[in-house]
Order: C-alpha cells, then structure tokens, then sequence
C-alpha cells in the first residue's frame, strides 16, 4: 500500500483518475488539462520526473505535485 492517500483528479474533458503513486501522477500529468504550459503544471511535471529518476524522493515529489495539480491554473 502506498504511503500516500488517493487523490481523485478531476480533468477539463470531465474524466477522472484516482492518484495514490508516481505512476499514477505520470498518467494523470498526460491528461487534458486547461493549460499544459502553466507554471505550476510544468514544475510539477519536473517534480514527477526527478523522482522517478531517482532525483527527488516521492515522499518530497507526490505531495508537492498533488498541490500544483491542484492549482486551478492546470
């Protein structure tokens, strides 16, 4: 079980999608979202990555891009 607990994501084409891991951010990061080059969604894209690849832990990552998902400007 995961560390973290499921956020459900809400996209702007009306889908959903439950997010409990990096995996799970990664796919929901590949979503239609209102605006792709918005700070938030590309800093949170680079937060996904760098944990993946071993440079930022997920602990420090899914938080933080769970916050900027969030962010209405996504």
């Amino acid at each position: 079980m995961s560390r973290f607990l499921p956020l459900t994501i809400r996209f702007v084409s009306g889908g959903t999608i439950v997010v409990a891991s990096i995996p799970d951010v990664k796919k929901a990061l590949g979503g239609a979202w209102k605006n792709k080059d918005a700070p938030a969604y590309l800093r949170a894209v680079h937060l996904v990555n760098d944990a993946a690849n071993g440079i930022c832990r997920p602990a420090i990552a899914t938080p933080r891009s769970r916050r900027r998902l969030r962010n209405k400007a996504c």
